[in-house]
């Protein structure tokens, strides 16, 4: 299982040079922004069962949440993302909806869970690295 985690680490490590977006955010209301036609909020965390980073767990766990997209700032949808090893591909193709044809190779969902501890919805923030430049 510790051999999985690395090479999950390493996969969402690749991309020096790959842009990030969003900046982490501390105010639960702040548009990320993807480009300059679409920005997003994350809405609702519905679930969060990742085993926490001082905790070794037999199975990674999942973030089920709810992102509101916007288009040109007027909503336009709401989308479901399930964050786990499993379902990337169901999210790149759900997220590069709105990435004007650039691919994602990385979702990422901060911060990390630590055992006992309550991360405030305020405090989440999804990271999507895209290949290429602007």
């Amino acid at each position: 299982m510790k051999y999985i985690l690395y090479v999950l680490l390493a996969i969402f490590s690749i991309g020096c040079g790959s842009n990030k977006i969003p900046e982490p955010s501390q105010n639960e209301k702040e548009f990320h922004k993807i480009n300059d036609k679409y920005t997003f909020t994350i809405k609702d965390i519905l679930s969060d069962s990742r085993c926490p980073k001082d905790v070794q767990c037999v199975w990674e766990g999942q973030v089920e949440l709810v992102i509101s997209i916007f288009e040109n700032e007027i909503f336009l949808k709401e989308e479901l993302i399930i964050l786990n090893t499993k379902n990337f591909e169901n999210n790149r193709s759900i997220l590069e909806r709105y990435t004007l044809n650039k691919k994602i190779i990385g979702i990422q969902i901060f911060p990390e869970k630590i055992q006992n501890e309550e991360i405030d919805l305020k405090d989440y923030f999804l990271e999507i690295i895209l290949d290429g430049q602007d």
